[in-house]
């Protein structure tokens, strides 16, 4: 059946249109017509969409009044979280459109299903209680395999739409929208320092992300660089840093993510505090050891975790003159907080 597409009620919670996604379904309505008739659900007289929103916004290029649809039967929660079902399939959505469908759908489904909510099915008894009495399986694991994401991204998600719902017109078109790390950074501060960060983000302070890590960088306190530079008597490089991270460090030469500081000559009095996620703190280590050997860095400070199981840890202190343990954890800075590990920190 064809309807008015004036008659279509769409839901506010629906996610931004995809112009390039609109213009690509005009061309092909134009070449062989619509192949998948939208989706509605008859509501006191008009329709409330169920699927289909750029498929409508097409035909309203086309100068279209009318589209072809198909009314389903469901409940209003029902209805919406088809919505996000099928939102959530799309390969074009941002983190952060994708945390906040999560988000919304963790709320229906609970309210839904209530008895998912707060572990009611237990992890060793759960196959066994859903087929004796049919309950449903929880939020994490169905929307894990409705998305084919692990179940820890979902929690993360989940997260990150929750805490996020009032700023999503802020953070739209940020530097943040499409970064997990960052928004789940955003997402794990109080209020009052997540309403101060995107005031920033607004403003177009970029938050930096270490090399490749997918993890937020940590700065390094003023009292430990001022430290270094009265050992050294100075600092020329510093190879994993940013322009933020120079304002303090002060190195005559740093090396960001965009130039990449393993790919470059080091030589001098160098600084580093290496981005510590995966194979980086590794390979970062590496390249100083090297430096230090063939002579090219005439002196060295390195600010890490105090992992003396890691064979990188090792390859440092074998060329090492002295290792100092502080007798507290460093609290590490970037603009938006401090952060206190949990591990403590060694100077090499």
């Amino acid at each position: 059946m064809e309807i008015r597409i004036s008659d279509i009620e769409i839901c506010s919670r629906k996610r931004r249109v995809n112009n390039d996604k609109v213009v690509e379904l005009v061309n092909s309505i134009q070449e062989i017509g619509l192949l998948q008739p939208i989706a509605v659900m008859g509501v006191n007289g008009n329709y409330r969409l169920v699927a289909g929103m750029h498929r409508i916004e097409a035909f309203k290029a086309l100068g279209r009044d009318k589209i072809p649809a198909t009314v389903v039967t469901l409940d209003e929660l029902d209805v919406e979280l088809a919505e996000i079902d099928e939102n959530l399939c799309k390969a074009n959505l941002t983190v952060l459109e994708e945390s906040l469908h999560i988000a919304r759908r963790k709320e229906i489904y609970e309210a839904k299903y209530p008895e998912t909510k707060h572990g009611v099915i237990g992890r060793g008894r759960e196959k066994s209680v859903q087929v004796e009495h049919s309950i449903p399986e929880r939020f994490t694991v169905d929307t894990a395999k409705r998305t084919d994401k692990s179940e820890a991204v979902i929690k993360r998600q989940a997260q990150i739409g929750k805490a996020l719902a009032p700023y999503a017109d802020d953070l739209y078109g940020t530097v943040v929208e499409d970064n997990q790390s960052e928004l789940l950074a955003l997402a794990r501060m109080d209020e009052t320092e997540r309403a101060k960060a995107v005031e920033q983000i607004k403003k177009g302070n970029k938050p930096h992300i270490s090399h490749n890590s997918g993890e937020n960088e940590w700065y390094t306190p003023q009292e430990y660089i001022d430290a270094a530079r009265k050992v050294m008597g100075g600092i020329d490089l510093d190879p994993a840093s940013t322009e933020l991270a120079n304002t303090i460090v002060k190195a005559k030469i740093f090396y960001d993510l965009e130039q990449n500081g393993l790919n470059q000559e080091w030589a001098g009095r160098v600084w580093m505090n290496p981005p510590y996620a995966g194979e980086w703190i590794g390979k970062f280590c590496s390249k100083l050891v090297e430096s230090v050997l063939n002579r090219s860095v005439e002196e060295a400070i390195v600010l890490v975790n105090n992992a003396t199981e890691t064979r990188w840890f090792n390859e440092l202190i074998s060329v090492a003159d002295a290792v100092c343990f502080p007798s507290g954890r460093v609290q590490f800075w970037h603009p938006y907080k401090i952060s206190v590990p949990l591990q403590g920190q060694a100077v090499i």
